[in-house]
């Protein structure tokens, strides 16, 4: 890469920053990267078993109204309202450029107008993994809607946890679902902490303008595991105390930050530790 593709690469980051009103939590120097490099390269080694429930064929025309039923778990009559209002406004686009189980959402926004989403889905024959994506990328919905002072490290939180109601709904047994959304999801994780273990010595590069874009990269890619964490301890406590998820998920969509829902809820991502927890587990 070119200095000016970096610098393109860092105005970018900092534009959406900016609009989406994100911070950093962690510092990222130079003791915390290195806890983080050994986090990802523990998880890197970890051998996953294959999943093959997920794998388990699905219509376009299902993938709407299973999420709308996965929501019943919370309960409550705004977030389904909430969010059967959305299903109807988000277009389902199938894009043949997209690799398998793989979902993109695009947004766009305007003075005096309703922010507009489509998502896009893969094109050919589409699985439980497709429905779990597309879940996700919901879950992304409130807080490019209304944005609100959060860390990046929590903003794919409420996406995950809504691709654990997908299989929640599918198998309604809280463990069968917590250990088939770990299948699926784990092995995204590992991806991304091998990514991050490839750019960690970029990081302390003597030209600032490398450094500051891998210092970016580091943060975007370590979000997905620290979000990951923070969303098993979401569903932990969905299983003790639905009531209080219930109503988070509720603030949530009305504007309520994920930092501060980690503090009413006394949630503590602080090196995944739960996150590792399970990798331990599910690999046994």
């Amino acid at each position: 890469m070119k200095i000016r593709d970096f610098l393109d690469g860092i105005e970018r980051f900092e534009e959406d920053m900016s609009y989406l009103k994100l911070s950093f939590k962690n510092e990222y120097d130079d003791y915390e990267r290195k806890n983080i490099y050994q986090i990802a390269r523990k998880i890197s080694r970890v051998n996953i078993p294959k999943s093959i429930s997920n794998k388990e064929k699905v219509k376009e025309e299902v993938i709407k109204p299973f999420f709308l039923r996965s929501l019943k778990v919370f309960e409550n009559s705004f977030i389904s309202d909430y969010y059967n209002e959305k299903t109807k406004k988000i277009k389902l686009i199938r894009d043949s450029n997209l690799d398998e189980h793989e979902a993109n959402l695009y947004f766009t926004s305007g003075e005096g107008r309703d922010t507009r989403f489509k998502i896009y889905i893969p094109s050919g024959q589409l699985t439980v993994s497709d429905q779990m994506s597309y879940a996700h990328e919901m879950g992304h919905v409130p807080e490019i809607e209304k944005p609100r002072s959060t860390y990046i490290e929590y903003t794919e939180a409420l996406p995950i946890f809504m691709e654990y109601i997908i299989e929640l709904r599918r198998h309604k047994d809280s463990q069968k679902a917590l250990d088939e959304f770990l299948l699926e999801r784990l092995v995204a994780e590992q991806s991304e902490a091998r990514d991050l273990m490839k750019i960690y010595k970029q990081c302390e590069s003597k030209n600032e303008t490398v450094q500051l874009y891998h210092f970016h990269v580091f943060a975007d890619y370590y979000k997905y595991l620290e979000s990951l964490d923070f969303a098993l301890q979401l569903i932990d406590r969905l299983n003790t105390d639905k009531d209080t998820v219930s109503s988070e998920v509720e603030n949530v969509i009305e504007g309520k930050s994920m930092n501060d829902v980690a503090r009413d809820l006394d949630i503590n991502t602080l090196y995944c530790k739960r996150l590792q927890k399970e990798y331990k587990r599910i690999s046994r």
